[in-house]
């Protein structure tokens, strides 16, 4: 298996971040809001929005919960 490189690491992160980010701003919801809705701090979910880091599963299921989606429409994933 290919080792991913430091810029496709990078990548990946910015792209969860600008899904992230479009989704709340699509709900009309600030930082606060989703933090309050899935038990996160407002810091931890404005690190996720800036590309620091992707979250763990069961974290990326709080933030689903808070923002009303899916994991595959918060990762971008489609029906084939």
């Amino acid at each position: 298996m290919q080792k991913l490189s430091d810029a496709q690491i990078q990548s990946f992160k910015n792209a969860f971040a600008n899904r992230m980010r479009e989704w709340r701003h699509g709900r009309g919801l600030s930082q606060a809001e989703v933090a309050e809705r899935c038990g996160l701090s407002q810091y931890v979910i404005s690190f996720y929005e800036r590309g620091g880091r992707v979250p763990s599963y069961i974290t990326t299921l709080k933030i689903c919960i808070g923002l009303g989606l899916t994991p595959n429409e918060l990762y971008g994933y489609e029906k084939k």
